[in-house]
């Protein structure tokens, strides 16, 4: 599981943070990386039905939770970033790390491995 801090949040002393989401462009509401859950979807899910605002599940860390796809990101990263709430709601702990790197779970949690399940058509 990777971290997205993108949206009107803060910026987690990530270089690579954006305070837009691509839910933004879509519908004129931006998300919060702190606040919304949401799932990244890689670029090439949009050719595959995959739009922001879908509904997305993420199983992980023993539980699952709720959240929307809401950002896209490069295909080749693939699946397996989220919001910091999602994986806070996960019970996936988070820790800022000095610029310019942002934030990451940390090494003593252990890598996390998650299943992502997209339902689309916009909920």
């Amino acid at each position: 599981m990777r971290l997205d801090d993108d949206g009107n949040g803060p910026s987690h002393n990530d270089r690579d943070h954006d305070r837009f989401t691509s839910y933004y462009w879509q519908y004129g509401v931006n998300l919060d990386a702190d606040l919304d859950a949401y799932v990244v979807a890689p670029g090439y899910a949009l050719d595959q039905g995959v739009h922001p605002g879908d509904l997305a599940f993420v199983i992980a860390n023993g539980t699952w939770a709720r959240g929307i796809v809401g950002d896209v990101g490069s295909s080749a990263r693939g699946w397996g970033e989220v919001s910091l709430r999602m994986a806070w709601n996960l019970g996936v702990p988070t820790i800022d790390r000095p610029y310019p790197i942002g934030p990451v779970i940390p090494q003593s949690f252990g890598p996390v491995s998650a299943t992502i399940i997209v339902i689309p058509g916009r909920y």
